[in-house]
């Protein structure tokens, strides 16, 4: 009964997180020694932060060496990481600011709603809501509401060039296709505000 106390629970994954957080940046051959990539994405992660509501500094951000993998994710409690393939792969800042965006709504969703998901269904409308919020931070930030959705399309023309289809069975994934969430995401930037 004692890990039922959301204190105890926290504490208990907050430390796991860290765990696996460390042992992750190692897999990944550390974090980047760029000074320059590493003020650039915390600049803009600064930016993004603000633009959620959240107070300064209290997410962080971090570039690891990863080169091959073109990635970012939300690491509980409040960390967002981004591999250096996926810092290489952003054409604009405003597509930087997107990627950290979604991460970051997925930081500020997850404060709300709690961490864990129950199914794949909650975890694509966590998905779903973290494009929307990034959008919406992108755009208080002064950056392009439209460069996730561009960035989305992209992530298409990997997949294919990978030998993936964009139409193929995605029912065991919990993330969307791409396909779909842009169709979200143009459906939303569309409508009247």
């Amino acid at each position: 009964e004692i890990w039922e106390s959301p204190k105890i629970y926290r504490i208990h994954n907050t430390y796991l997180s860290r765990k696996e957080f460390r042992k992750f940046v190692t897999e990944c051959g550390g974090f980047v020694e760029d000074k320059e990539i590493e003020k650039h994405v915390n600049r803009v992660g600064r930016k993004i932060t603000a633009a959620a509501g959240q107070k300064t500094r209290s997410i962080r951000f971090f570039v690891v060496n990863e080169r091959e993998i073109i990635n970012a994710l939300a690491w509980f409690p409040n960390l967002v990481v981004i591999t250096r393939g996926q810092y290489d792969d952003c054409f604009t800042e405003d597509e930087l600011a997107a990627i950290l965006g979604h991460e970051v709504g997925h930081i500020v969703l997850n404060k709300r709603a709690g961490w864990a998901r129950e199914n794949l269904k909650e975890c694509r409308e966590d998905e779903y809501k973290a494009d929307q919020l990034a959008v919406e931070f992108a755009k208080k930030a002064g950056y392009d509401p439209n460069a996730f959705a561009r960035y989305c399309w992209r992530t298409m023309g990997h997949q294919y060039r990978a030998g993936y289809s964009a139409w193929g069975d995605d029912s065991c994934s919990t993330h969307p296709p791409a396909w779909r969430r842009i169709i979200a995401l143009n459906s939303n930037l569309t409508q009247p505000a």
